[in-house]
């Protein structure tokens, strides 16, 4: 039998179970607690990330990158990036920033009597600059 309309308290039907609006089921109410808490996490979250600042910052001046490579001469022969080249850079206001192993190669040393002849391990490096770019107003 179903409660009347405007009735207070929690008749039970015919199943057993309240038919009121009043009374919610034990797992209604952890459900409820579950969103809850969602609800409380999420909303300050995404408050949180709409506020931050979007777009480029302008405390920190763009720079441009550059990179300096050995020179291959012939097939499997390098050469070495020459200082004057560097230097040149560096008047230009290029600041070195890195400087790493590029290639690697090796050499059988010594003569035809040695067994097994020692290898010599040289690196080619390439060098990383940078400079504030500079920008026309």
């Amino acid at each position: 039998m179903l409660a009347p309309a405007g009735a207070g308290d929690a008749i039970a039907g015919e199943s057993g179970l309240p038919t009121s609006l009043h009374v919610l089921p034990r797992s209604s109410k952890l459900t409820m607690t579950r969103s809850t808490l969602v609800v409380a996490i999420c909303v300050p979250t995404a408050l949180l990330l709409w506020a931050q600042p979007r777009g480029r910052y302008p405390d920190h001046p763009p720079y441009e990158v550059k990179s300096v490579f050995p020179h291959e001469t012939s097939p499997g022969q390098y050469r070495h990036v020459e200082q004057p080249e560097l230097e040149a850079l560096a008047d230009q206001g290029w600041e070195l920033v890195s400087v790493m192993p590029y290639i690697y190669r090796n050499e059988e040393r010594g003569n035809d009597n040695t067994k097994p002849k020692p290898v010599v391990t040289q690196t080619y490096p390439a060098c990383f600059f940078k400079r504030q770019k500079i920008i026309a107003k």
